[in-house]
């Protein structure tokens, strides 16, 4: 449980969430993407937003009607985001493309992919926040920097604010990382610019830091 939680994220800015697994960062995400309630206070956010869960939700139907989610199809909006989502070589290899159905909770698909699969509908979505728990965890490295030139880049280009869960420590320094919140046993002990908190003395909050960028459990698949 959260108490006294004072955060908010402007558009085009890139929010980057770290913390000790369990220390609460999927549920503060949860709670600014307004997909969990809180149980006090007030959460204000966007209408057009899009949320991929750390557990990617996928529909049981086509690939296409996964990232659509209802949304009228739109030829190059589609294809810009199965690109941005590095997908494309995927849909060439299942047997029917696009137009594959991926079964109960994407169970024809790999963790990496049915994470991709939500990242694709969350740049569909052409969304005015985007939150993303974790998603570079569920694949390897060199798709995870491809989705980081890709489609985090693209999503600050349109202008959306990004709140991103991560323990990847390296990707806190970068230089399109507005801001880095710190989360400790369910409260968020700092919010600042990375250089900032590196000059912080005598809170341990950066061996704090280092100790969290190693401590997060592999992923079961990556793809």
């Amino acid at each position: 449980v959260f108490e006294s939680v004072d955060l908010s994220v402007e558009r085009g800015e890139f929010l980057v969430i770290c913390g000790a697994v369990g220390s609460g960062k999927s549920t503060l995400l949860a709670a600014l993407a307004r997909a969990r309630a809180p149980i006090g206070g007030e959460v204000a956010a966007v209408e057009r937003r899009a949320f991929v869960s750390q557990k990617a939700f996928v529909m049981n139907g086509s690939v296409r009607s996964n990232v659509l989610f209802e949304r009228p199809f739109d030829r190059e909006r589609y294809a810009r985001a199965l690109t941005l989502a590095v997908l494309n070589t995927d849909l060439a290899l299942l047997p029917a493309g696009d137009a594959t159905v991926v079964g109960e909770a994407g169970v024809q698909l790999s963790g990496g992919q049915r994470a991709r699969l939500a990242l694709a509908r969350a740049l569909y979505a052409d969304a005015d926040a985007v939150f993303l728990d974790d998603v570079l965890a569920a694949v390897d490295a060199h798709t995870g920097r491809a989705l980081w030139d890709g489609a985090v880049v693209e999503l600050l280009a349109r202008g959306s604010a990004v709140v991103l869960v991560t323990h990847a420590l390296q990707l806190l320094s970068h230089e399109r990382v507005s801001r880095v919140a710190v989360v400790r046993g369910g409260a968020v002990v700092a919010c600042d610019t990375w250089r900032q908190l590196r000059a912080r003395e005598g809170d341990g909050l950066e061996d704090e830091l280092m100790a969290h960028a190693t401590a997060a459990e592999a992923p079961a698949s990556r793809a």
